[in-house]
């Protein structure tokens, strides 16, 4: 199942599966997913990644929400230490 949304100039697209989901946050190039068998986030530009405490997509998805509406946007240090 694949799905987008737009929410405050920010696009979501989401796509899960039966294995695996994943949540990428445009324009900011910021992926998350659980593809490797737990949940980590890969930032813009840089190919390492974080594992994050949260491996649940419907909490990650509201966070992300919350996120977007809190801070009129998306701050990406404020995000990271939500998620991390």
């Amino acid at each position: 199942m694949k799905n987008e949304k737009s929410f405050q100039n920010n696009q979501i697209h989401w796509r899960k599966s039966k294995k695996a989901w994943s949540i990428l946050l445009m324009p900011e190039s910021i992926r998350i997913d659980n593809n490797h068998g737990y949940c980590h986030i890969h930032l813009k530009y840089k190919k390492n990644y974080q594992t994050i405490k949260n491996n649940s997509f419907i909490g990650i998805y509201q966070l992300i929400i919350g996120h977007i509406e809190k801070n009129n946007g998306i701050n990406l240090d404020d995000l990271k230490k939500e998620l991390l």
